[in-house]
């Protein structure tokens, strides 16, 4: 069994590296995403039909880049091993104290 103080270090740095995760691999496709929208919407009345193509194909395809994302292996199999560690009854209070000190 570990000592508590190293369980909750191992605990802080998978929470930390899932957000981490999340928002720096997440970022550029959905900012494409809502740019491309964006910007299709603007000029919708102004683009010609292959302008608009070349659009939604990054839409398309910044989609696809986030599902790979979501999809990979490394990403699920951390996911489960955060999901098993907060799901220990002692966990949950911590969980909610790291959570409530990276929102401050």
């Amino acid at each position: 069994m570990k000592p508590a103080a190293e369980s909750d270090l191992e605990l802080q740095e998978l929470i930390s590296w899932v957000i981490s995760s999340i928002s720096h691999e997440l970022r550029t496709p959905l900012t494409t995403i809502l740019s491309s929208a964006e910007l299709l919407e603007c000029y919708q009345d102004r683009w010609s039909d292959e302008q608009k193509i070349q659009y939604l194909q990054q839409i398309k395809i910044s989609s696809l880049a986030i599902r790979a994302i979501l999809d990979s292996e490394d990403f699920s199999a951390n996911l489960q091993k955060l999901a098993d560690q907060i799901l220990e009854p002692e966990r949950v209070y911590q969980l909610c104290q790291i959570l409530r000190k990276n929102h401050e």
